[in-house]
């Protein structure tokens, strides 16, 4: 008997070493992805891509439509591939944080959509490139352009899962390993963030 009960909780120690292996391979992708995130939202925010450039031909100052498609799309894949790497995730800080960011992209699906960008049922964006090239400059630079808007609110939301990531990268041991209610381990999809948390 007491062999069985050391045979059974040396299972249980590797099972949960190896959770924890993987949570940090996890929590690693989640934070280079978020890294690329920030980078690409950031750009947005801070509005250079929406200055005027003289164009060569008409000799007419406007903005450059193919560099802000470039912006967009870097930063809806960058939005993409964090929450697909966060859906892999066990730390709850990291999946609140993620949750706290899919709000406030949904808060703006209206924009969004007027900029020719949807929202799919797992959460992550699709951009429409010809429905950006028609939408009206000053709807895209009012959503992603200065303080408080959507690309301010997720630069600031991915340097978050930037952080905690690495935080808990460093601090993750067999004591912090996560359980599902029924004793195993879990991940999340993207798709199933919220359920998280109700």
């Amino acid at each position: 008997g007491k062999t069985n009960a050391g045979s059974n909780t040396s299972g249980v120690t590797e099972e949960a070493e190896k959770a924890e292996k993987q949570e940090k391979i996890n929590l690693k992708a989640i934070q280079s992805e978020a890294s690329t995130l920030k980078s690409a939202a950031s750009a947005l925010r801070s509005g250079k891509v929406f200055k005027p450039v003289k164009n060569e031909e008409t000799g007419v100052e406007e903005i450059d439509k193919d560099a802000v498609k470039k912006q967009v799309k870097a930063f809806v894949e960058g939005y993409n591939k964090t929450i697909e790497a966060a859906g892999n995730a066990d730390t709850q800080s990291v999946l609140r944080k993620t949750l706290w960011m899919i709000n406030d992209v949904k808060a703006n699906s209206g924009l969004l959509k007027d900029a020719g960008i949807s929202i799919g049922t797992d959460n992550k964006l699709t951009l429409n490139e010809t429905k950006l090239d028609e939408a009206k400059m000053t709807t895209v630079k009012s959503l992603f352009s200065g303080t408080n808007s959507l690309a301010d609110k997720v630069t600031k939301k991915a340097s978050e899962l930037e952080r905690l990531s690495g935080a808990a990268m460093n601090t993750k041991s067999k004591s912090t390993v996560s359980y599902t209610s029924k004793g195993d381990y879990t991940s999340l999809s993207s798709s199933s963030i919220y359920n998280s948390f109700f």
